[in-house]
This record gives C-alpha cells, structure tokens and sequence, in this order.
C-alpha cells in the first residue's frame, strides 16, 4: 500500500538509522528534524529513499508533526515518533480498521490500560478527512492543535475524534512507545524539555472541551 509515514524525531540520532530499517519496506517515510538539530539531519540525510523535511517553527513534537504531515501526499498517512517499535503487520492491522469506515486508527502502543480507555498516539489518518474536515474541532488540515507545547495534544486527539464516532483503536495494530517512565529507553532532553508547559497544556485542553464536549 502506498502510505507515508510521518517520524519527527529531535536530539535522538540513535534511533533514526533504527526506525528506518524497522521501516524499509515502506518506500515513502517523512523524517521531520529542527532546523537546529543538525546531528540528525545529517543522519537523515545519510539514509536512501527516505524524505527529509526541516521544520522551521519551534522544536515540538507538536510542531514537527503537524509540519511532516504537511509534506505527506498519499491518501493514507501514519502519524508516528521517533521512540516506536513498529511491529510486524502494524499496517495491515490498521488497514482493516479503516476499512470498517473510521477516518482515525489509533495503535496500539503496548502501554497497559491504553488500548482499553482508546488512548493512542500514534495514528493512521485519512488525509482527506483531516484536510476537510479536521481532527481538532476548529483547525483543519493538521494533526495536533497548533496551540499546545507537548501535553494533552493526543489526547485532544483521541477525544474529539471518538466524540466524532470516527475513531478506533486497532488492537492488533502494535506500534510499541518506547517510553522512558515504561522502562524501555533513558530520559532524555527531548522527553523533559517542554514538561514546563504542562499545566499550561492541560488548561488549554479543559478550555478546548467546550469546543465539542456536551
């Protein structure tokens, strides 16, 4: 299936080089670096028949991915980051998901609870879907709402979209977070750096319930 992959990733060379050969049998992957982060644009840049893009805004994951997305042409695309482990037949998973009519397929991420309460975060999208009608309630044509720093942009996410009865978990579907506080990889910069903004995050995502939750 012709599918872009969207992986922002930031500071962490280590796992570009890893998430693309987990990733080489998919032909159109969006690695999506800050125009600071030079290490991993010439890791990037050393890699075959994957896409580079530089996003220009302030380094999130928020910003990066809505930039990776922007770059994405194929009817299909994947939202991921760049701590996953992409499990084999991850997309097959997702495929059949999608094919039951939902417009957001959510992973399974293999964090105990997530799957059950449909919290995902990462994510098959139909890009028609998401460009006219939107996944947040008031921004069309992005994946998170460009207002948050970090926190709480997947859960708006999730959230409005099952609000929406669009969204679905694909149980079978796993794309495993290698998340630090789970003990499957090291702290990190790119995890604590925007931490500050949480509570600020949160907030906006209380206020922006309004926007769809009755």
């Amino acid at each position: 299936m012709d599918i872009c992959i969207v992986v922002p990733t930031y500071k962490r060379v280590h796992r570009i080089k890893e998430t693309a050969d987990q990733l080489k049998d998919f032909n159109n992957v969006i690695f999506v670096c800050h125009k600071d982060d030079q290490p991993s644009i010439d890791a990037v840049l050393e890699l075959k028949d994957v896409t580079l893009v530089i996003d220009l805004q302030e380094p999130s994951g928020v910003n990066a991915t809505n930039a990776g997305y922007k770059a994405a042409w194929t009817d299909l695309v994947a939202i991921g980051q760049d701590d996953f482990t992409w499990h084999e037949g991850w997309l097959d998973k997702a495929v059949e998901k999608y094919n039951e009519g939902y417009k957001v397929v959510g992973f399974n991420d293999c964090w105990p609870g997530h799957p059950e309460i449909g919290h995902a975060v990462g994510w098959l999208v139909e890009r028609d879907y998401v460009n006219q009608v939107g996944l947040t309630a008031d921004t069309k044509g992005v994946i998170f709402y460009p207002g948050y720093k970090k926190n709480y942009s997947d859960g708006e996410l999730n959230q409005y979209n099952k609000f929406k009865g669009v969204f679905t978990i694909a149980f079978d579907s796993k794309v495993e977070h290698l998340h630090h506080t789970m003990g499957k990889s090291q702290n990190d910069e790119t995890y604590n750096r925007l931490e500050v903004f949480r509570t600020e995050d949160e907030i906006l995502f209380e206020q922006r319930k309004q926007l769809y939750w009755s």
